[in-house]
C-alpha cells in the first residue's frame, strides 16, 4: 500500500515534466517537493545535493532554483544537476548506509527516464 500510495506521489510530482512538456514553470513547496523527489536517493528518506559553488555567494541552491524555475521555466535535466549520487556524495549524505568500502559499487545513476 506504502509504496502505491509513494509511486502515485511521483506521479503526481513529476506531472509537469510530461512528454509534452520539457520545460516547466514551478514554484515554492512545488519546486521543493520536485527537487526533493528527483534528487533522493531510492530508498532513502531525504535528498542528496551536490556542494552549491556559483559566483553570488549570498545566493544558496535553493535561491538559485527558484529564480531560475520560478520566474523562467526550468527541465528536469536542469534539476537533477543539484543531485549528487556518486559513492562520495551517498557516502556523505547517507552515513549510516554507505559508510563501508562496498559503497564503490553503488549504480551512480539510479534513475532512468
Amino acid at each position: 500500500m506504502r509504496f502505491a500510495l509513494n509511486a502515485a506521489f511521483a506521479v503526481l510530482i513529476l506531472a509537469p515534466f510530461s512528454v509534452q512538456c520539457h520545460y516547466t514553470r514551478v514554484c515554492g513547496i512545488e519546486l521543493t517537493r520536485l527537487s526533493t523527489t528527483l534528487c533522493t536517493y531510492p530508498g532513502m528518506a531525504y535528498p542528496c545535493y551536490h556542494p552549491f559553488n556559483r559566483l553570488n555567494p549570498e545566493q544558496d541552491r535553493r535561491a538559485f532554483m527558484g529564480q531560475y524555475c520560478c520566474k523562467r521555466k526550468c527541465s528536469k535535466e536542469f534539476l537533477t544537476s543539484f543531485c549528487c549520487f556518486t559513492p562520495d556524495c551517498l557516502q556523505s549524505c547517507y552515513p549510516e548506509h554507505f559508510g563501508f568500502p562496498e559503497s564503490n559499487m553503488i549504480d551512480p545513476f539510479p534513475y532512468y527516464y
